[in-house]
């Protein structure tokens, strides 16, 4: 049986964690599969509950650490040495730099890179974007294959020459969709949702900022999740006395959660995205969306047809798009259902054997 090694930075609950829990499960009886990260967060317990083998490292930290840096290539090394997988599947920016660098020491065939969203687009000093741009330059030539999940992915892996069209592929992500559609809230009353890691590039303070210009007490807002970003928008909460915006931390069903709050709009008010698996579920929801347009959102979403697309950073623009909503049960209900109808083309199977397709070619 074909061995694959799964390697991502971080265990948290997240797309990219997403991404490889829906793969490991799903190959496990066709390969055989081991993931490790830099941690042992939730990915890690949820893949032991199928009887994945997992692993922890030390040194692999998602901000650059020379020290670390060096010392997890080291680690990653012996550990394949000791696994002798048949590939290398590295999930996530700093997973790929080191662990492609390992593999390649310990001898790996094939290394297969796949990255949701490139981290040169974060929201951070341009110098340092352009550092992790050259790093996946100078590590393009250890990998077998790159892919994508977004169209603007795979455009600006050639644009920037990460790599050559030849070894780049576009994969969309997948869900597993129930095609009975949710029973739809109460609509008169609004409540928004949303459902983020809280890191600078999922933009959460511009929801708080759009709450804050909207100043409706009428309003409901509800964020599930949590980060090194918590402190900053609690602090905006504060400042600007928002009494109704709500930070309910990490859950383990959201969705339950938020449909416990009776949620019945809801917004992606990212910096950056690659196709954020919390969209597809939105559309499954039979929710109206506003998502900022960044990433492959655009890709899923046309404005005005089935959700809203607005300019990322601009809570002025959010603000206005949920005022549109507020007033126009019939735009609200119309979005929804046209999401809920074309949601049925990202379903979770095909991912799966377009993966497979690709890791076997």
């Amino acid at each position: 049986m074909r061995r694959i090694l799964f390697i991502i930075t971080q265990a948290e609950l997240g797309g990219a964690q997403r991404w490889v829990y829906d793969v490991a499960v799903n190959l496990k009886d066709k390969y055989e599969v081991t993931v490790a990260a830099g941690d042992t967060g939730p990915l890690l317990q949820n893949l032991k509950s199928h009887n994945i083998r997992t692993f922890c490292f030390k040194h692999l930290k998602r901000n650059i650490n020379p020290i670390h840096d060096f010392l997890g290539i080291l680690e990653i090394y012996r550990f394949i040495k000791n696994e002798n997988p048949d590939a290398l599947q590295l999930c996530s920016a700093k997973a790929g730099f080191i662990s492609s660098i390992a593999g390649r020491m310990a001898g790996v065939k094939e290394v297969i890179y796949r990255i949701g969203g490139w981290s040169f687009n974060d929201p951070r000093p341009q110098w340092q974007n352009l550092i992790f741009l050259w790093l996946e330059r100078l590590t393009s030539p250890l990998k077998n294959k790159i892919i994508v999940n977004s169209q603007k992915g795979y455009d600006e892996a050639l644009k920037y020459k990460i790599c050559s069209r030849k070894k780049l592929f576009l994969l969309y992500n997948g869900i597993q969709i129930n095609n009975q559609a949710p029973k739809t809230n109460d609509q008169n009353n609004i409540t928004i949702g949303a459902i983020a890691n809280f890191y600078k590039t999922k933009g959460v303070e511009y929801l708080v900022r759009a709450a804050n210009i909207l100043q409706n007490p009428n309003l409901e807002f509800f964020v599930i999740g949590d980060g090194p970003e918590r402190k900053n928008i609690e602090f905006l909460i504060d400042k600007f006395h928002l009494n109704n915006f709500h930070l309910l931390g990490q859950q383990e069903n959201p969705w339950k959660i938020l449909q416990e709050k009776n949620v019945n709009l809801f917004v992606i008010p990212s910096l950056k995205e690659g196709m954020p698996y919390v969209l597809l579920e939105a559309m499954t929801k039979n929710l109206p969306i506003i998502a900022a347009k960044v990433g492959g959102i655009p890709e899923i979403i046309e404005s005005g047809k089935n959700g809203l697309l607005i300019k990322k950073g601009n809570p002025q623009e959010l603000a206005s798009a949920i005022e549109t909503l507020i007033g126009n049960q019939t735009l609200r209900e119309a979005l929804a259902k046209k999401a809920l109808q074309d949601i049925q083309k990202f379903q979770l199977s095909d991912m799966i054997s377009k993966y497979i397709s690709i890791i076997e070619s």
